[in-house]
C-alpha cells in the first residue's frame, strides 16, 4: 500500500513539474513582441528572415553576435530613428533601422529593408 501511494505521489509531482518546466507554445508572446526580446525564438526568427533573403542573393548567412546585438539594443532603446554614425564602436556596421506598430513582424521589418534597397 505504501509503495502504491508513493508511486501515485511521485507520478503526481512529476506530471505537474514537467508541465511547468516546458511552457506551452500557445502561452508565449509573439516572436516580434518586446517580451520575446533576446529569446532563442526571436534570434532564430531574425536570422532566418535575413538569411532567407541572403540565400536568394548568393551571399553567406549571418551568424548571431551577442556583442553586436547588445549595441543594437542600446541604440534601439534610445528610440533615435537614425543611423548611429559609428558611435557604437570602432567599426562601422551596416544598419537597417525600421519602426512599426501593431502586428509588425520580423518578416515585415526585413521586407522593408529589401524594399528600401538602393535608397
Amino acid at each position: 500500500m505504501f509503495s502504491v501511494v508513493l508511486l501515485y505521489i511521485l507520478t503526481f509531482l512529476f506530471h505537474f513539474s514537467a508541465v511547468r518546466a516546458i511552457p506551452s507554445q500557445r502561452n508565449l508572446p509573439p516572436v516580434y513582441a518586446i517580451a520575446s526580446r533576446d529569446t532563442s525564438r526571436q534570434i532564430d526568427a531574425f536570422l532566418s528572415a535575413h538569411n532567407d533573403i541572403r540565400l536568394e542573393h548568393g551571399v553567406p548567412p549571418l551568424k548571431w553576435s551577442n556583442s553586436l546585438a547588445a549595441k543594437a539594443t542600446f541604440w534601439a532603446d534610445r528610440c533615435n530613428l537614425k543611423h548611429s554614425d559609428g558611435i557604437l564602436g570602432d567599426i562601422n556596421y551596416g544598419e537597417n533601422i525600421v519602426a512599426g506598430t501593431g502586428n509588425f513582424t520580423i518578416d515585415d521589418a526585413v521586407a522593408s529593408f529589401i524594399n528600401d534597397k538602393g535608397e
